[in-house]
């Protein structure tokens, strides 16, 4: 942003006052001026002089030009102008406010001091008003009170008289006289009495016994509600006026009498050697009516016919400053021809060149805004200018200096609420416009204004609000959510939120929506606000309601899209219960109602089914009752849309029909017998049994079986018939009879031939009836071949197995495979695919174990580590293997249980669990033909004995007495298989029973021959060496084992395996037999050849024995 364009403007500003300019700034008004002034110094018979030019276009300058020229024009005579505003003196009468204006400055003038013609203007003005008012003044309740009173004074007067006097005063004293005296005299003081007492009456205090009652200001004072009034109010406040009014008026002056006063005082004028100069200013700004009123007295005072200003020198002169446009708005098409006829002399002020005024304008703002003013605002000023020319608003001086101060007053109150100049400027010169309507100003503005102020749209809000900038985007939001909720995207609509105001413009726009909106609004309106989540809205709720409302009530809802599924999803999401029965119930006969050629269509039958489905899961979670759909369509349709709903149980059976089953089937099996159904009558079919829909399946299981009766095996629809046939097969017995007739007939089986090359679909279809149902199936045929003719059947045949819902098909693929060897080939192929791809799916695994053999065999070899291990993960199988007896197949399944590393770790414990379980309980005869060479047990312990490092047979096992048993033969016969075998068994006894064992063996090595001593020791190695603890008898070990070894260097060389033990040996022997060992050693050092003795010093190097030579 330009830091120019912001803020850093003056504190202050001096304002242009709309006055003619002194100084000619465009160099044209001077000189219009001066031709003006020579026109009049020259010509004396002038009268009225037109002076044409735009609004502010500086004609008032051109009158002071005039001025100044006019004096050096004429030096000897004066020149007055007399200025009459007709705006002014808009509503007066023209010709009297003319001339009383034009009397009171030539008084002022000094042109006349007589009152003369004041009086002769009042004269035709006259208006004489006389007035007689007469007052009649009311008592009050009180004056007539006293008045009253004043009556009694005569007759107290009677009893006061001398003689009543006499008799009070008199020697007598008569009571009569006393009565009569003090009578009267009370009735002559009445009236004085009883003001007294009203007066005391109008008292604030009127109790004698309380001290404020004698306070003076307590006598000057009246009581409350009568504080103003003055003691004449006690006695009269009312009078009755009768007003006389009575008004002479003349008969309204006619033209020519003003006309005749007019002349009179121009004679006047003339007298003095004067020459006058009369502006009718602003005659332009007048309404059409005062506007002609006022040409008409133009006309009538100086261009009409007048004998008292013929002997005239000099002719006053009108100058009539006047827009065209305004004359041609009072007399339309006459106006040229009207002041043709009215002016002597026309001159046009002429509007400013774009450099002129674009000058003009810099001048004038540094005026306004001081010698400071950035140079951005004035070129955005001249922008903004320009472009209200461009757009036929005439550019004047005036219209400069007004809309200069009109910025500048604009910009004195905004200019600390961050709005930049620009917008300022924008908004003042085209503010009729924008105010006209500000949305329409925003959305269409005269000048691009990102570049001058990012913000101008809010900144020309707040203008015309007069707001802040954060409170101007308020009153945008309604328009731009009414215009965006068809295009925004969910980020700026998130950014529409975030700003004051928002929810309430939001539930303004969609309760103002109608009765019955388009669908497009509640549907865009409900995913948009979806994507806010403003949970914790006081307004959300209201929202929603209105929401779900207006999409039930809305028109143009006849293509479900993804739009009205999503708007549908979020308004059963959001909103809470309130209002959700009359929604989904709304709905549900909205959706049902859709037309059939757009509902069902391609494009639309997916949503369709998706709006069912959202509909019957939510009115399922409020414990509404199932709805149901009636579909409006034919069978074909009606079935298009169930095939969409068959994997959604929920769906298919909301939709319902009003059409007969009978409808129904017979369209089924058109789909069947015609080409164009092929392809739709299986997943048809499927949703006809999902729903239940058919009561009765015979003509369509009689089409499938005339199908396959009288069809090639390759004829298209052969799979479908077949499908079907298979299907109700389980429960029709229709289709079982129809079934069994096609086997015993040979169709079947002529059909199965048919299809050996295939197509694939139908031969599939063959396989899988046939694997399923098996005998009297026919199945025979090369499916060895087939595979090779066509690879993918194994594929095909397993969608097939899918389309009939039997996943635990394997004991049938075996069975299959054992009834009919032909089968084996396929069958082999597909258990081995899915024992390769881990999705080994087995019922039974009982029977399977129980057939291991044949199992392993539709395995193939490769895959037999894998086969086992899937079975290990099946339920049931460790039961199963417990229960099993001893076997092959039982030592097969846990030996590769136990050697397979991708085996589970639980798996491998279970195995070697169950096999020491299993060995433990083999017998004597077991163990003895293991130990003789069926070695299958001897590894399965061996194996575990690896993984535990530990014994796993308890003591008295049937092991133990073989051992023993054989230990003769091992001694005796030295083969060496069973040499291993019998100390791999001896591996598996417990820790004390094998060293028993061994021990037992070392002690009968005396008198055994060497070769097969070495080779128990060759089997046994050191282990048997250090556990037999030959160390214990370390002499004898010596003479029996090491000493017999040095009868040959080849024996000798033997001495070199296990060094350290039998280094052991001879240094815990006797002297006498080291020294033995020692003489043998030398012996046969002595006589072995070079190479040997080399090998024998180092046996004595490590027997640590000395040789003598």
């Amino acid at each position: 942003m330009d830091s120019n364009n912001h803020l850093s403007g003056p504190q202050s500003v001096r304002f242009i006052r709309d006055t003619a300019a002194e100084d000619d700034f465009f160099g044209t008004h001077s000189k219009i001026g001066a031709a003006i002034a020579e026109a009049i110094q020259s010509n004396d018979n002038l009268k009225v002089i037109g002076l044409l030019g735009a609004w502010g276009s500086g004609k008032s300058t051109v009158i002071k030009q005039i001025e100044k020229h006019l004096p050096d024009a004429d030096q000897i005579n004066t020149t007055l102008f007399f200025t009459y505003d007709a705006w002014l003196n808009q509503s007066d009468h023209p010709r009297r406010s003319f001339l009383e204006a034009l009397l009171r400055f030539l008084m002022e003038n000094g042109l006349s001091k007589d009152n003369t013609w004041e009086d002769q203007l009042a004269t035709l003005n006259g208006q004489i008003e006389e007035t007689e008012t007469t007052t009649s003044p009311v008592l009050t309740p009180s004056g007539a009170l006293v008045l009253i009173s004043f009556l009694c004074v005569p007759i107290g007067m009677q009893f006061f008289g001398y003689d009543a006097l006499k008799d009070y005063l008199g020697d007598e004293n008569k009571v009569q006289g006393t009565w009569a005296f003090f009578s009267g005299l009370t009735l002559i003081l009445a009236p004085a009495l009883v003001s007294s007492l009203i007066y005391l009456y109008r008292r604030p205090v009127r109790c004698p016994l309380r001290k404020s009652f004698w306070n003076p200001k307590n006598w000057t004072k009246n009581r409350k509600g009568h504080e103003k009034q003055s003691v004449m109010s006690l006695f009269a406040n009312k009078a009755i006026e009768k007003q006389l009014n009575r008004t002479t008026r003349e008969p309204e002056p006619s033209a020519i009498e003003f006309q005749k006063l007019f002349g009179d005082i121009l004679s006047e004028i003339a007298r003095t050697g004067q020459r006058i100069i009369l502006v009718i200013d602003n005659l332009d700004r007048l309404p059409e009516t005062e506007g002609i009123a006022m040409w008409t007295t133009i006309r009538s005072f100086f261009l009409g016919t007048n004998q008292s200003t013929e002997h005239y020198q000099k002719l006053p002169v009108i100058l009539l400053p006047v827009d065209q446009d305004a004359v041609t708005r009072l007399y339309g098409d006459q106006a040229q021809s009207f002041m043709d006829k009215t002016f002597d002399l026309t001159f046009r002020v002429t509007a400013p060149v774009q450099s002129e005024w674009k000058a003009y304008l810099h001048k004038r703002m540094k005026a306004v805004f001081g010698s400071e003013t950035p140079e951005q605002w004035v070129y955005h000023a001249a922008r903004l200018f320009e472009r209200s020319r461009q757009m036929g608003e005439n550019i004047t001086p005036r219209s400069i200096n007004v809309t200069i101060n009109a910025i500048a007053t604009l910009w004195l109150q905004r200019r600390n609420d961050g709005i930049e100049f620009a917008s300022i400027a924008y908004y003042t010169i085209f503010r009729v416009w924008a105010d006209r309507s500000i949305i329409d100003a925003i959305r269409s503005p005269n000048l691009h204004l990102v570049d001058l102020d990012p913000d101008w749209a809010r900144a020309l809000a707040a203008l015309h609000y007069g707001v802040t900038l954060e409170m101007a985007f308020q009153v945008l939001i309604e328009d731009q959510l009414r215009s965006g909720l068809t295009t925004t995207t969910q980020e700026h609509f998130g950014k529409l939120a975030e700003a004051k105001g928002f929810g309430d413009a939001f539930l303004n726009l969609i309760e103002n929506a109608g009765l019955t909106p388009m669908a497009s609004l509640p549907i865009n309106a409900s995913i948009l606000l979806a994507s806010l989540e403003p949970a914790d809205a006081l307004w959300i709720g209201t929202a929603w309601l209105n929401l779900r409302r207006q999409l039930v009530t809305s028109t143009n809802f006849d293509k479900p899209d993804a739009n009205s599924l999503q708007a549908v999803q979020v308004l059963l999401k959001f909103g809470g219960p309130k209002g959700m029965r009359p929604f989904i119930e709304g709905m549900v006969q909205k959706v049902s109602n859709l037309s059939a050629t757009t509902a069902f269509s391609a494009e639309h039958a997916q949503v369709f089914i998706d709006l069912v489905g959202e509909l019957t899961s939510s009115a399922e979670s409020n414990g509404f009752d199932a709805p149901s759909f009636v579909i409006n369509a034919d069978a074909n349709g009606f079935w298009e849309l169930c095939v969409l709903a068959c994997d959604r149980p929920q769906i298919l059976t909301a939709l319902s029909t009003k059409l007969r089953s009978e409808d129904l089937i017979v369209e089924l099996v058109r789909n069947l017998e015609t080409p164009e159904g092929w392809e739709k009558i299986i997943p048809r079919f499927k949703a006809a049994v999902l729903r239940s829909d058919i009561n009765h399946w015979g003509p369509l299981i009689d089409a499938a079986r005339n199908l396959v009766w009288s069809n090639d095996g390759r004829h298209p629809p052969m799979a479908a018939a077949l499908y079907i046939l298979g299907t109700l097969s389980v429960e029709d017995q229709i289709a079982i009879e129809a079934m069994q007739s096609l086997a015993r007939d040979g169709h079947l089986q002529q059909r199965v031939q048919e299809l050996m090359s295939g197509p694939e679909a139908t031969l599939a279809m063959v396989a899988a009836l046939g694997v399923i149902f098996g005998p009297p199936f026919p199945l025979r045929g090369d499916w060895g071949q087939a595979l090779v003719q066509i690879p993918s059947l194994p594929e095909a045949t397993e969608r097939a197995f899918a389309q009939f819902k039997l996943e635990d098909n394997l004991t049938h693929l075996l069975a299959a495979s054992f009834d009919i060897p032909e089968f084996l080939p396929l069958s082999r192929n597909l258990i081995t695919r899915r024992v390769r791809s881990g999705k080994l799916i087995i019922a039974d695994i009982g029977k399977v174990l129980d057939n291991l053999d044949h199992f392993l065999g539709c395995v193939e070899p490769a895959y037999h580590r894998k086969a086992v291990i899937l079975m290990s993960q099946t339920f049931g199988f460790w039961a199963k293997i417990e229960s099993m007896a001893f076997s092959a197949n039982w030592v097969h399944i846990l030996r590769t249980l136990l050697e397979a590393d991708e085996v589970l770790e639980s798996d491998r414990e279970q195995a070697v669990r169950v096999s020491k379980n299993g060995l433990q309980w083999l017998t004597d005869h077991d163990w003895e033909d293991t130990l003789r060479g069926n070695s299958q047990a001897l590894e399965l312990g061996q194996k575990v004995f690896q993984i535990r490092n530990e014994s796993i047979l308890a003591p008295g096992t049937d092991l133990d007495g073989v051992l023993d048993r054989l230990m003769t033969e091992v001694l005796q016969d030295g083969q060496r298989p069973l040499i291993k075998r019998w100390f791999y068994a001896s591996n598996l006894l417990s820790v004390s029973a094998r060293i028993t064992k061994l021990q037992t063996l070392r002690d009968r090595f005396n008198g055994a021959p060497l070769h097969i001593i070495n080779q128990i020791i060759d089997v046994g190695g050191e282990a048997f060496l250090r556990d037999a603890q030959f160390l214990a008898d370390a002499d004898a070990a010596t003479r029996r084992v090491i000493i017999p070894q040095l009868a040959s260097t080849t024996d000798a060389r033997r001495l070199l395996n296990h060094p350290a033990i039998f280094a052991a040996w001879v240094k815990a022997s006797t002297e006498a037999t080291r020294n033995y060992l020692q003489e043998q050693l030398n012996v046969i050092y002595g006589t072995a050849p070079s190479e040997d003795q080399k090998m024998l010093r180092e046996v004595a190097k490590k027997l640590k024995v000395r040789l003598l030579s």
